[in-house]
């Protein structure tokens, strides 16, 4: 079992100020640029001993107590602040991400340095932040039920009888979602995209995946089971909302990472899932992790394939996600997964199968793959607990993860590798 400390101080280290200064801040998805070969055979697993049955006893409480906590910029501070962003714009995209506050809700706009004094002198609602502009990028990571070596080592199909995410809306916000795959159809809804810096989102047309990313992404997390077809996946009940915030290429902005995230707040998502970053914080971003956090929605977020020593990846680094690393079918860590005291917990992530545009299946490799696991997880625990809060989310996966690598927490593992009849059990 993990260490009993409990979930890392979210008002300590991990914790970033919302109005910091010009914070700049790019995200990639994240996995291995490059998928791996498939394998002529399964990978190798670990030999765990068979999970009990969970006890999934319906507790009552929980709920989110939050409220978006957004301090407006101000004077002198908000002068420098868009000064700074105008500067640093002007060296590479020329534009700036504006976030606003209104009624406790962030907005936001992307428009040119030249536009920048006009956008601000019109605004009647408090500026929060202002930032440079910049893209994002997604990073592919790995059907066939034998071959998902992850229910052997972190089982997860044992807790299906306690339910399968009916119910609960897992938001993709990605590259889009192919929803007429075999294995996704009729767990997908048409969701939403946010392309180009545009910072707003087009209903209905999130339903397209021309990368593949988050098409592999959703099969991890809700591939629909005992079809007869391909995989299965670990909520296979729960629904998936893509937001298509990158582009073909695997990238692109901030300004519509944070327009698909709050999106899929107001739009019922109670899981959001981002498999993308960058080792620079967005406050956009950051804000919009803000408002789901205090609408009570589990924010998941893939650690970061940089390997031991690499800068922190943000949003994982963020304060109100839940950070998940890698480990490879014996266990240990991989060793592309980015360390940090940020890191909440592991998941399976090394040439994990699943679903690719087309009808497919691949293997990928990656944190991408580790963070739709976990919020496969974090959906079998709402749809069976009903009212959880996130906190409560995370506290329940790092008080019951197995402890790997040095005793008790650590900056590889987090407090563990997540175990989902653990998570499911009172």
């Amino acid at each position: 079992m993990g260490a009993p400390t409990g979930p890392r101080n979210r008002t300590g280290r991990r914790r970033s100020a919302l109005l910091c200064g010009v914070a700049a801040a790019a995200i990639l998805a994240v996995a291995c640029e490059t998928p791996p070969a498939p394998p002529t055979t399964a990978p190798p697993r670990a030999v765990r001993q068979a999970p009990a049955t969970p006890d999934c006893r319906p507790e009552t409480g929980g709920g989110s107590s939050n409220a978006a906590d957004f301090e407006p910029l101000e004077g002198d501070e908000l002068g420098l602040t868009a000064f700074g962003a105008a500067v640093e714009a002007l060296g590479g995209t020329g534009r700036v991400d504006i976030t606003t506050d209104v009624d406790g809700r962030p907005e936001f706009q992307s428009v040119s340095v030249d536009q920048l004094g006009v956008s601000l002198d019109a605004e009647a609602d408090p500026v929060i932040s202002v930032e440079p502009s910049r893209r994002v990028n997604a990073t592919a990571g790995d059907p066939l039920a034998p071959q998902q070596w992850s229910d052997e080592l972190t089982p997860y199909t044992p807790t299906w009888v306690c339910g399968r995410g009916t119910g609960v809306d897992i938001a993709v916000v990605d590259t889009g979602v192919d929803r007429t795959h075999p294995d996704l159809a009729g767990r997908t809804t048409t969701g939403g995209s946010s392309l180009g810096s545009a910072a707003q989102v087009t209903e209905g047309s999130g339903g397209v995946d021309p990368h593949g990313h988050g098409t592999h992404v959703a099969g991890i997390a809700a591939a629909t089971a005992d079809n007869g077809i391909g995989i299965r996946g670990v909520a296979p009940e729960a629904r998936i909302m893509p937001l298509r915030v990158l582009d073909s290429s695997g990238s692109g902005w901030n300004a519509d990472v944070a327009a698909g995230i709050t999106w899929a707040v107001d739009h019922g998502a109670e899981v959001i899932n981002l498999s993308l970053g960058n080792t620079q914080q967005s406050q956009a971003v950051t804000n919009a992790i803000t408002y789901a956090d205090a609408a009570g929605v589990v924010v998941v977020a893939a650690a970061g394939n940089g390997g031991a020593g690499a800068l922190p990846h943000y949003p994982a680094a963020d304060n109100r996600t839940v950070a998940v690393a890698s480990v490879d079918p014996d266990g240990s860590l991989s060793d592309f997964s980015t360390t940090g005291s940020y890191v909440d917990v592991a998941a399976p992530g090394r040439s994990i199968l699943s679903t690719v545009p087309g009808g497919g299946y691949s293997y990928m490799s990656g944190t991408s793959m580790a963070a739709p696991f976990a919020s496969g997880v974090a959906a079998l625990l709402i749809a069976n607990r009903g009212s959880i809060s996130p906190e409560q989310v995370l506290q329940r996966f790092t008080s019951t993860a197995t402890d790997a690598g040095p005793a008790g927490s650590d900056d590889g593992y987090g407090h563990g590798i997540i175990d989902p009849v653990a998570v499911l059990s009172s």
